[in-house]
């Protein structure tokens, strides 16, 4: 079968005017498209003033204009690939109300039948400046056109758009001095694939064209009027559009069946045309939008799918959305351009939810990266290196998650769309209810304390759905796993052997292998024929069946991104017919070699964060809501504390009385499991977590098993001095034989404030537990000549009882062979400047979004 190649087809663009907008105000909505395996980082780059002679960053070979003097401030939604950020594919929203997002024509009849590569011109300055300059959408027409008269437009052709809450403007423009534009009537909708849709100089109130534009066209013989004299009839679309992509069937779709869904008929594209825009009969609102920016024509004859997860993108037919699409955005342009809210899926909108972000409130500190940004506007055109590398975060979250649900597609698609329903009825409540302050400032950091809100509640939905259902009839989306994988580049073939865990067997004509954030069906490939292997059971990774099997890629994976850690894909299906998917993270370097990271490993030159009871600042502490928001955010570590039951069960609470975070009493030990289960473990917390129930090791097992990236430490919270003391030995056996069965020893350390508990675990398993003990030793029991020979880490608390000890302590540890860590006492960016200045190789914390945050403004987390 034949598959489409996307690389010319890229984005899709709806403008609403205002009176056919539901809010009364321009809605704008763009899937960006992009075929390299590329990453979305998002800045706000303040208002500035600028020296004179200053020149806006251009192409190697293009015209450098000169800066104005003064600049505005901006969002900016920045694509950057492996030799820096893409020329025609960033998003802007700027402080005077403005955005700016384009699509590309398909090229151009001047660049396709001259063949010319001009020097000189224009292609990213020119998006920018209109970001930069624009104080309203008709000055940045006004502006657009300009700048293509005057240096002329480098690339074969594109399309752009311009829009306040009040008007819709489009330039189209051809390489070189050429243009066609237009201002969308208020009560129109414009619907922009990749072509041309400015036909004739009647089509809206406010049309022109560049000068020169039909002469042209007249001395190629490109057009002939059918009147000597009488040019009313010159059709710029079918004049200037490549003629190999004139009525294109990807862009022609499109059109139809977006057209279709915002007029709620049939429209026939042969008799009716693909004109510049259509008058819905109905106003349009956001949600409408999103299902149009959403859509594979579901229920029509162009909806083909296949493959292991039988998912709509990159198949024979060019969706709305698509396996290139990286994010999707609405703007809903707001009476203040403060108000404006950008609804974001960072992703493919199908798949993933779209979130209420407020560009001018700032940018939320879980999607904040370290950059400067005027330094990454300055450097935006320039190679980056490790630039679209892994980096842990809610942003790589829904890359995972998307990436994971290709292969899952069919089978999970329903449940997806459940949580992203639910996800939008929320933050539209959210909306509903915010009250903006007294003044913008205040009303600024309520905005951007409702994104952080809303992109945490949207992380941790995703993340439950990606590595924890609770139900053995509802599996998780990554629902198998990779327990080795090596890429080597021998004799002109690169190969890569995988051994994984799967439902069942696999089929090996389904299996199916490559880097994420690419096209499935294009950058993955299937497994060599027969090379697909039992291999037995290994109790130290898995109790379940392991299988092997070979892939061969024509050149090494991510070559072109260089060296660094980058995460692949396994998809396929099981003899039965059941879907499967799995993650792993690699280490590549460069030149067609690499291996999978292991747990201890896969963030080198950084600081882990372990999550202290789970995210414990913000969720109750030691259950499944706070477990799940840690891996959202990224962390590295999940920290807990386990107590047994009256009956033996173990579960997760870290006083012996329930009374501090449950609406019960009494100690854990003297209840059954049914009744601690039945325990409120939320409402002190916060009400909104009334109902939520405290947690069993069994439960974090289950989440963490197929959650790649995560080590875990477990605290043993029964001591041999208590009453009982063969109970704590019973219990640490226990925990560690659970571990053991699930594959999960090799990535977990047991820590204990118990010195005999220690040299228990010591005595009886030696180097096969990984140890956690306590600086100083007073902690644990012990006497001042404690030994921590064989531990693997130590927290290190001061000896007068402060929250770290001092680098000396450090140093003297790290020397004897045993990681220093900080322990939980970190909690704001001063402790965390504090444990980097000691050496920590780890920091515990209650709050690891705030703590991530600042090390990763440090470069020191990834």
């Amino acid at each position: 079968m034949h598959f489409i190649d996307d690389r010319a087809l890229d984005c899709m663009s709806v403008a609403v005017g205002k009176n056919a907008s539901g809010t009364g105000r321009v809605l704008v909505a763009h899937n960006e498209d992009d075929y390299v395996h590329a990453k979305v980082r998002h800045f706000y780059v303040p208002a500035r003033d600028w020296p004179e002679g200053t020149l806006l960053p251009a192409e190697e070979g293009r015209t450098r204009i000169p800066q104005v003097r003064h600049t505005l401030g901006y969002w900016w939604s920045e694509i950057i690939g492996q030799n820096g950020g893409l020329s025609t594919s960033d998003t802007f929203f700027n402080e005077k109300g403005v955005c700016v997002v384009s699509d590309s024509s398909c090229g151009s009849r001047v660049a396709a039948e001259t063949g010319e590569h001009p020097e000189g011109g224009i292609v990213y300055e020119l998006r920018r400046a209109l970001a930069e300059r624009a104080e309203s959408a008709r000055q940045g027409f006004e502006i657009a056109k300009e700048l293509i008269e005057t240096y002329g437009y480098a690339s074969a052709g594109r399309i752009y758009i311009i829009a306040d809450k009040d008007e819709v403007f489009t330039v189209q423009a051809v390489q070189g001095r050429l243009y066609a534009a237009a201002r969308i009537p208020d009560d129109a909708v414009m619907v922009m694939p990749n072509h041309y849709t400015i036909h004739r100089l009647q089509d809206a109130p406010e049309t022109c064209f560049a000068p020169g534009l039909v002469s042209l066209a007249i001395e190629k013989g490109w057009y002939k009027p059918e009147t000597p004299g009488d040019e009313s009839d010159f059709d710029f679309a079918k004049v200037y559009q490549d003629p190999r992509t004139w009525r294109h069937e990807e862009n022609t779709l499109r059109q139809k069946y977006a057209t279709e869904m915002i007029l709620g008929r049939e429209w026939d594209e042969n008799t009716e045309g693909l004109p510049l825009y259509v008058t819905p009969g109905n106003k349009l609102d956001t949600a409408a939008l999103m299902r149009v920016m959403s859509t594979h024509y579901e229920t029509t004859r162009h909806d083909v799918r296949f493959g292991p997860g039988f998912a709509p993108h990159n198949t024979p037919v060019r969706r709305v959305c698509t396996g290139t699409t990286v994010e999707s955005i609405i703007y809903e342009l707001g009476d203040e351009p403060l108000l404006t809210t950008a609804w974001t899926a960072f992703g493919r909108p199908c798949e993933l939810p779209f979130i209420p972000l407020h560009p001018l409130a700032g940018i939320p500190r879980d999607l904040e990266k370290q950059f400067d940004p005027y330094e990454a506007a300055r450097n935006h055109l320039a190679r980056q290196e490790g630039a679209t590398c892994y980096e842990s975060g809610y942003w790589q979250l829904m890359q995972d998650f998307e990436n994971l649900l290709e292969y899952r597609y069919a089978e999970c698609i329903g449940r997806v769309s459940a949580a992203k329903a639910e996800l939008d009825a929320f933050f539209r409540k959210a909306l509903a209810e915010f009250v903006p302050g007294d003044s913008p400032d205040e009303t600024r950091k309520r905005l951007l304390e409702l994104d952080e809100s809303s992109l945490r509640y949207a992380a941790d939905r995703i993340c439950t759905l990606l590595y924890y259902s609770g139900l053995p009839c509802d599996p998780c989306i990554a629902n198998a796993r990779i327990t080795g994988f090596t890429l080597s580049h021998k004799e002109g073939a690169c190969t890569a052997e995988v051994e994984f865990v799967c439902p069942s067997k696999p089929a090996e004509d389904s299996l199916r292998f490559g880097p994420g954030r690419t096209e499935t069906h294009m950058e993955h490939v299937p497994a060599q024929p027969g090379s697909l292997e039992y291999v037995a059971s290994d109790p130290a990774k898995c109790t379940l069946p392991l299988w092997r099997a070979v892939f061969t890629f024509r050149t090494p994976p991510l070559e072109k991104d260089g060296a660094g850690r980058y995460e692949f894909i396994l998809g396929g299906r099981t003899l039965e017919g059941r879907s499967f998917a799995a993650i792993c993270l690699a280490e590549l370097d460069g030149k067609g070699a690499g291996e999978k990271l292991s747990w201890w490993t896969q963030n080198p030159d950084s600081v882990y964060v372990a999550a202290h009871r789970g995210y414990s600042e913000k969720y109750p502490e030691n259950t499944m809501p706070a477990f799940t928001a840690a891996l959202a955010l990224g962390a590295d570590q999940i920290e807990t504390d386990v107590r047994a039951a009256s009956d033996g069960r173990l579960v997760l609470m870290h006083d012996e009385d329930v009374k501090r975070t449950t609406d019960g009493e009494g100690r854990v030990q003297d209840m059954t499991l049914e009744k601690f289960l039945a325990l409120d473990a939320g409402a002190k917390k916060d009400a909104r977590f009334r109902g939520c129930r405290p947690s069993t090791l069994n439960q974090l097992i289950d989440l963490v098993m197929n959650h790649p990236f995560v080590t875990l430490d477990i605290e043993l919270k029964e001591y041999p001095d208590d009453a009982e003391p063969e109970r704590a030995y019973r219990l640490a056996d226990e925990v560690i034989e659970r571990l053991k069965v699930n594959g999960l020893l090799e990535r977990s350390v047991i820590n204990t404030f118990s010195g005999k508990l220690q040299a228990y675990i010591r005595q009886k398993y030696g180097s096969a537990v990984r140890r956690h003990e306590y600086f100083p030793p007073k902690h644990m029991g012990c006497g001042p000549d404690h030994d921590y020979t064989g531990a693997y880490c130590c927290c290190m608390f001061s000896q007068n009882g402060g929250i770290m000890a001092e680098k000396a302590e450090f140093d003297k540890m790290l020397a004897s062979g045993v990681q220093p860590w900080a322990g939980a006492g970190v909690k704001d960016e001063e402790s965390t400047d504090k444990a980097l200045e000691t050496g920590a190789y780890l920091i515990t914390c209650n709050d690891p979004a705030r703590v991530m945050a600042h090390l990763k403004q440090k470069n020191k987390h990834r």
